[in-house]
């Protein structure tokens, strides 16, 4: 069975990671988020923590309030990317997707940046009920693969997740596959990386290495049920039943795995600091 027959058939799997774009309160401690609040104290320490209670309100999906708050940092640093491509995400999920677009494509525009193209990338999927267009997503597909070869560190497995979840919806083999397998050499230690392996072994055929791969997710919190789902939906569920499925349970599954929850991801060794990533939304 080929690859490209199957892969929109199994897109029931994605209700397990419907999450991954969704975001859930988490710390902000990371190095790179430190480096990121030392920038903006040195143009303009007088927004610091206006600058930290919007990250906080993004994070908590209070896109309104982010807006307001990430205004008042702009006002006295105008140039400042970070909250200008926040502010941008942040009208984009709020549904003004018009603004807030106009905002994640001039710092893009300004600083060609990794972090600048994910955010592009996520802006341009947008988020339920504020979803993008196909075009809008196959551009975000193309966006998030430029950021993750872009980028080049180890620590932050945010570009190859994004780039895996827009492929496997859009039916791209290719980046999906390309994706979960720098999931699986980089970031091992993570249970999307074993879901999208499994998800990646089941399309190929290989219905062992599949079950091997998502009973390793399942240990490390992928419920029963989506797991089967994932076995399963190969021949037995279509895309459209599969969508349906995964707007309906994608609250569940965001708060069972706790996913895009706080923390940096460092190594096997050090588990917690994974969820500086998780919550992160640029």
């Amino acid at each position: 069975m080929s690859f490209n027959r199957v892969l929109p058939r199994a897109a029931c799997c994605l209700l397990a990671v419907a999450g991954l774009l969704a975001g859930q309160p988490g710390t902000r401690q990371s190095p790179r988020e430190l480096g990121i609040v030392g920038n903006l104290q040195a143009v303009a320490p007088g927004q610091v923590e206006n600058f930290r209670a919007a990250t906080r309100a993004m994070d908590e999906k209070r896109y309104g309030e982010c807006v307001r708050l990430f205004a008042l940092v702009l006002r006295d640093a105008p140039e400042f990317i970070p909250a200008l491509r926040r502010s941008g995400l942040c009208l984009a999920f709020e549904g003004k997707r018009e603004e807030g677009m106009a905002r994640l494509e001039l710092a893009a525009r300004k600083q060609r940046t990794p972090d600048n193209l994910i955010s592009l990338a996520q802006g341009l999927a947008g988020r339920a009920p504020h979803e993008g267009t196909r075009a809008e997503k196959e551009r975000a597909l193309t966006t998030a693969a430029a950021a993750n070869q872009a980028f080049k560190g180890k620590d932050d497995p945010s570009f190859a997740l994004v780039q895996a979840r827009l492929a496997l919806e859009l039916n791209r083999a290719v980046e999906f596959r390309q994706a979960t397998l720098q999931l699986a050499r980089d970031y091992d230690g993570l249970m999307e990386t074993h879901l999208f392996l499994g998800i990646l072994a089941n399309f190929d055929g290989n219905t062992e290495k599949a079950k091997k791969e998502l009973e390793i997710a399942k240990k490390m919190g992928l419920s029963p049920q989506a797991a089967d789902q994932v076995m399963n939906g190969r021949s037995t569920m279509g895309w459209g039943r599969a969508r349906r499925i995964l707007f309906a349970t994608a609250a569940w599954i965001a708060g069972l795995c706790l996913l895009l929850v706080g923390g940096k991801y460092l190594a096997a060794r050090a588990l917690q600091s994974i969820e500086t990533w998780r919550s992160r939304l640029w």
